[in-house]
């Protein structure tokens, strides 16, 4: 997994990739097609044509049903913002925002090739 640098963000190598997995457990886990895996710790919003919705993996389950429909959809778009924020476009219209955590790593995207990066608490990247 590369990554771009553009302005303010670094665009993440997931353009064009099919989710082939959701994950739930006390965090919220994206598995696209190439192996790039993007776990959510924490708090975040999917805007969908239903409108928005606040998503918190560690509560209950059932609330986390608005995801469902990222299910064999594609990416068109990752971006990491140097602010540690997260946003995920997709085909199906859906847009995926986290927001940076002060006390936690808020997500991590993790590549087949080795790399990783983290949002750090209190906001930046950190790419390993």
């Amino acid at each position: 997994m590369e990554i771009t640098k553009v302005g303010d963000r670094w665009d993440l190598p997931v353009a064009g990739q099919l989710v082939t997995q959701l994950r739930f457990d006390y965090a919220f886990s994206i598995l696209l097609e190439d192996g790039v895996l993007i776990r959510i710790g924490g708090s975040f919003i999917l805007i969908t044509a239903d409108g928005q919705h606040a998503l918190d993996p560690g509560s209950d389950p059932e609330k986390m049903a608005p995801v469902l429909a990222l299910t064999r959809s594609t990416v068109v778009q990752g971006a990491a913002f140097e602010d540690g924020r997260l946003e995920l476009n997709f085909s199906t219209g859906e847009l995926l925002l986290v927001p940076i955590s002060e006390q936690y790593e808020a997500w991590e995207a993790a590549g087949s090739k080795g790399l990783l990066v983290v949002s750090s608490p209190g906001g930046g990247l950190t790419v390993f």
